[in-house]
């Protein structure tokens, strides 16, 4: 992983190297895709599931899958890294941070803008992790890409923290139909039933 001036990150060939040794060896990565696809199926919308270490300060997309992936550019490949502070799985595991671990993440991240709804604010983005903790699931509406929102769910912590993150996606007209109490517990229900995780 590394860092260019402007702040973006970009995966070098290491890191999908990586990424697809921990696709290969990771026991979640055969269960989690028929959920995937179950979902898929269900609301037409991609899905995702991200794996992170919190790798060098980015959020890391683990594996992807999508009935029409329309969004698939470099924000669904496997390996691709993205600024935490404007997707929702990065959203997701900032809010797991202490308070000092999150100012020492904002000392190293500039909160650069990537559409006109990204959050370059601190004190805007301190708000939205306090509701995400809130309500236990991160959102982002535009931040990343135009027309594009995505809500994302934790599924498995490892010593108390966040390390896995299912995400689903859809274009921003549509948000409503999983930014919704009743979509997130309906994916925690499946989960439950079918031991996904």
């Amino acid at each position: 992983m590394e860092q260019r001036d402007n702040k973006d990150y970009y995966s070098t060939y290491k890191m999908y190297v990586l990424s697809g040794k921990v696709m290969e060896n990771d026991p979640h990565v055969s269960k989690v895709l028929p959920f995937l696809n179950y979902f898929i199926l269900k609301l037409g919308a991609d899905c995702g599931a991200s794996l992170t270490t919190f790798c060098e300060d980015a959020c890391v997309n683990l594996i992807s899958a999508g009935r029409e992936m329309r969004f698939r550019t470099k924000l669904a490949i496997p390996g691709a890294a993205h600024p935490c502070h404007c997707t929702a799985a990065g959203k997701l595991f900032l809010s797991c941070l202490s308070e000092a671990e999150l100012e020492q993440w904002l000392s190293r991240n500039a909160l650069l803008p990537y559409t006109k709804y990204s959050l370059t604010d601190v004190d805007a983005l301190k708000k939205e992790l306090e509701k995400t903790r809130a309500q236990g699931y991160a959102t982002m509406y535009a931040e990343l890409t135009d027309n594009l929102a995505v809500i994302s769910i934790p599924v498995h912590e490892k010593d108390g923290q966040i390390d896995l993150a299912v995400n689903f996606s859809i274009v921003t007209n549509r948000f409503s139909e999983i930014n919704n109490p009743e979509f997130v517990q309906s994916v925690r229900d499946v989960l439950k039933k079918y031991n996904v995780f």
